[in-house]
């Protein structure tokens, strides 16, 4: 008999995580990867356009050649919720670049954007951590929480943590994450930018509680009978009660003659 853990229902966790290579002990969850540095639609898609060039072209016309995934926002809570101003997010990614022994200009640069439901229209405006400067940026990760980087990060390469929260806009039903390289940032051969643990939770600000992680992970089949589970709740509108908690394990049996 093999066992499987089950998805709860509460799941916000929207984006997976792009990376080059582990950064130092992150205070942060996993998930499933795509390995990558050369962010971009495919291989060699980087080459389409020039940096450095202006903001507002490169979000015009650079974001195609991005690497980019779309979420459906009401696998995590419903469109009425949004449409009444009851949806929040939260969004963070950590990002450094290649800065050993070589000095490479280019910088990451990555980008949320909400749309309708047929994914078409935009529906407010620009989510942007771009790793040229400290906007939306929380710390580095050596001394984390409590070493904010300066304005200009231009020729830095260290690991920064950026976040941003807000409301999800009425009428958004998907959101999009793009991964490419800063307008403000020049090129060097193929670009070499790193990503890692980049986040979008959505969640109902009416709730009292969201699903953070949990070991084994949702779906995870092959799990011991005799497992030891953990999980990770988020307080939102009240504590968490740990009194009240249940968990009902659900087994995929396997019958054999």
């Amino acid at each position: 008999m093999a066992g499987s853990t089950s998805t709860p229902t509460t799941i916000r966790r929207l984006i997976s995580r792009v990376r080059r290579f582990l950064p130092p002990r992150f205070p942060e969850v996993s998930g499933r990867s795509i390995w990558s540095w050369q962010h971009a639609s495919a291989f060699g898609a980087w080459d389409n356009f020039v940096t450095p060039t202006n903001e507002v072209d490169h979000l015009q016309y650079n974001l195609q050649w991005a690497n980019s995934q779309t979420v459906n926002l009401t696998n995590a809570l419903t469109g009425s919720a949004i449409d009444a101003g009851l949806g929040r997010y939260s969004f963070s990614s950590w990002l450094a670049s290649y800065g050993q022994p070589n000095q490479n200009p280019e910088q990451p640069y990555v980008v949320l954007r909400f749309f309708d439901t047929a994914g078409t229209t935009q529906i407010g405006g620009n989510i942007i951590f771009d790793r040229t400067v400290n906007t939306l940026a929380v710390s580095y990760a050596n001394n984390y929480p409590t070493n904010p980087p300066p304005a200009d990060l231009s020729a830095d390469h260290d690991w920064v943590k950026y976040l941003a929260t807000g409301t999800v806009p009425t009428g958004a039903r998907k959101a999009t994450v793009y991964l490419t390289r800063s307008p403000n940032a020049g090129k060097s051969n193929s670009p070499d930018t790193y990503m890692d643990l980049i986040k979008l939770d959505v969640f109902n600000v009416n709730e009292t509680t969201s699903f953070d992680s949990s070991s084994p992970v949702p779906g995870q089949n092959g799990v011991s009978p005799d497992a030891s589970v953990t999980m990770v709740l988020k307080d939102i509108s009240t504590q968490v009660n740990t009194n009240t908690i249940q968990i009902l394990p659900q087994f995929n049996t396997t019958h054999r003659d």
